[in-house]
């Protein structure tokens, strides 16, 4: 019975470490979470900058080249050495070109026939005293997928036309595609109406102007950090943020890549957790028996003095602690019991 009551007593005096141990190991699996879902958003940031920034170098320059007294002045003859000189300044350009406050074409850089673009949201946009219009949508002039972004175009400050810079959408999907995550994540960016604009995943394609409003990431919205979902029985993490003209960067990652890190600490905190546990166990165990087992032989021992037996041999009196001075002291007590029984004239000794 003793050797029970030292051993369940060590047992709980072995939570403590063992407590502490989990404990260490929930603060490392949160402090690595937190790195991970920091990295994701920092990511997601980056990208969401460089979309910001390649949009207002757009913008800017648009704004130069309407700032321009050739474009102001609503000449074709003019305007068409700028335009052409747009296109071939930046790389991202594939046609510019100009309307009048109805919205028909004045000039083009491409040498396309002039057409109508009143119906075009980023034309509206500027005649309707925006002072910044964008669209993705089909291109009229290529039929492929592609940005437009418009400014106005004013002369002694009155509204005079607009000016307008297309980009095929491959040109924005190359800074998107060029960002690494992990071994499974990649971004993709969509419009307000939640059509693709750019990605980095060779899955899909920007040939065509794909609906993303019932992917179920998509559909998970905006969100302050990182979050885990399951779609098609995989776990993935996701995060969202949105630019500066209203589009929404979603950069996605399976879940087993992006916490990779976490589950491989688990699985060496489970390994120390179990090697502790039985380490502590047998420590325990032959602590207790070692404690336990001569006492256990003490008590035998004065069990069989009470019934007069005084010939035995006393073990552990070499000992230098609290189990040798129990032994001296039995010793001393059976020394003392055999000159009393020798001095009355005992004879069962």
């Amino acid at each position: 019975m003793l050797f029970y009551r030292f051993f369940l007593a060590l047992l709980l005096v072995s939570l403590i470490p063992v407590t502490a141990n989990i404990y260490q190991l929930w603060q490392t699996q949160t402090t690595i979470k937190q790195a991970v879902d920091q990295t994701l958003v920092s990511t997601a940031e980056l990208i969401v900058a460089d979309v910001n920034n390649w949009v207002e170098l757009n913008l800017s320059s648009s704004a130069l080249v309407a700032s321009t007294s050739d474009i102001q002045s609503m000449d074709p003859a003019l305007q068409v050495p700028i335009l052409r000189a747009t296109d071939e300044t930046f790389e991202w350009s594939y046609t510019a070109f100009t309307t009048d406050l109805k919205g028909n074409s004045i000039a083009r850089s491409d040498g396309q026939p002039l057409k109508f673009y009143g119906d075009r949201e980023y034309v509206k946009a500027i005649l309707n005293g925006e002072k910044v219009g964008q669209q993705v949508l089909i291109s009229r002039t290529n039929g492929k997928p592609a940005l437009c972004l418009s400014v106005p175009v004013s002369r002694n400050q009155q509204l005079t036309g607009t000016l307008v810079q297309c980009s095929k959408l491959v040109n924005i999907s190359e800074n998107v595609a060029a960002v690494s995550i992990g071994k499974t994540g990649f971004a993709r960016l969509i419009d307000s109406k939640l059509r693709l604009i750019a990605h980095g995943d060779t899955t899909e394609t920007t040939e065509e102007l794909k609906d993303l409003s019932n992917d179920p990431i998509v559909a998970l919205g905006l969100t302050a950090e990182p979050v885990v979902s399951t779609i098609n029985d995989k776990k993935i993490v996701s995060y969202s943020l949105v630019t500066d003209l209203g589009w929404r960067l979603i950069v996605t990652q399976d879940y087993d890549d992006a916490y990779a890190v976490i589950e491989a600490s688990k699985l060496k905190a489970i390994i120390a957790g179990v090697i502790l546990a039985l380490s502590i166990l047998l420590f325990s165990f032959l602590l207790s028996n070692n404690i336990s087992r001569p006492i256990n032989k003490l008590s035998a021992i004065a069990e069989t003095y009470s019934k007069g037996q005084l010939d035995m041999d006393i073990p552990e009196t070499n000992r230098r602690d609290e189990i040798g001075d129990l032994a001296q002291a039995i010793e001393r007590l059976g020394s003392g019991m055999k000159v009393m029984i020798k001095h009355y004239g005992g004879t069962k000794s």
